[in-house]
């Protein structure tokens, strides 16, 4: 296993973010969840969902509404 990137995407009244990353081979990485830490009195607008888009690009999106901040942590692996 190599790391290679870790970080948060902060999302306020967006549905989805993103971060660059350093690139990776898509074949053999993964996109790992650390934490997250929500404003809102409903848990249910704090889910995110990360995925690796592409060799650079990490992905969150919410899984519930838009009213609220929420911050996810993540890092990516690539396995050699």
């Amino acid at each position: 296993m190599l790391f290679r990137s870790r970080g948060t995407i902060v999302l306020t009244t967006a549905s989805s973010g993103t971060a660059t990353i350093t690139a990776v081979d898509t074949a053999r990485a993964e996109v790992e969840f650390i934490g997250r830490h929500c404003t809102a009195s409903a848990n249910v607008n704090g889910y995110t969902y990360l995925q690796l888009t592409n060799s650079t690009t990490v992905t969150a999106t919410r899984g519930g509404g838009t009213g609220e901040t929420v911050t996810t942590a993540y890092q990516v692996v690539e396995w050699i």
